[in-house]
């Protein structure tokens, strides 16, 4: 009996170890998911805000609304506000920056891997070239980092788990 354990204890340590490893990563990233929703959902009920004289507070709320109950753990915010002004926060400092003069402009924005692209500010009543209408867009983006004992499962990248929406506010 004495030897059986002596075999197997090894293998239900790492199996222990290795479901806490993911259970965390899991954790972690529907944290992140659940404040990147809160903010995109702030940004869809509140934009009207998206405007040259309010833009910089509304970008502050976002990130706001994404570091609220990650107090005292390092992450990092960023909430930008149809191209233009961008308000970041690391370890609870948040700081604004952009031109508020495209907080009115319309888009045509696509994608890669690396994210959104927001290419030239368009007429808000022409058409994009993909045949759909141009709109104003809230990006909001959340990383923290994040060490694993194990593969990070895809949700593990450079060090750090990211949660990100886009979302067209009008």
């Amino acid at each position: 009996v004495i030897l059986e354990f002596a075999l197997l204890a090894p293998v239900f340590l790492l199996v222990l170890a290795a479901t806490v490893d993911i259970s965390s990563m899991v954790y972690t990233k529907f944290r992140l998911n659940a404040s990147v929703t809160a903010a995109a959902q702030y940004a869809l009920l509140n934009r009207a805000q998206m405007t040259t004289g309010s833009g910089s507070d509304f970008a502050g709320n976002l990130v706001k609304i994404l570091t609220k109950g990650h107090a005292g753990t390092p992450v990092t915010a960023t909430a930008s506000i149809n191209n233009g002004i961008t308000a970041s926060s690391t370890n609870d400092s948040v700081t604004t920056s952009g031109a508020a003069a495209n907080a009115r402009s319309c888009y045509c924005p696509t994608y890669d891997a690396g994210g959104m692209i927001w290419g030239a500010g368009v007429l808000c009543t022409a058409n994009c070239p993909s045949g759909s209408a141009p709109g104003k867009y809230v990006t909001v983006r959340m990383t923290k980092p994040y060490t694993n004992l194990f593969v990070g499962w895809g949700i593990v990248s450079d060090g750090v788990i990211t949660a990100q929406a886009a979302v067209q506010a009008e």
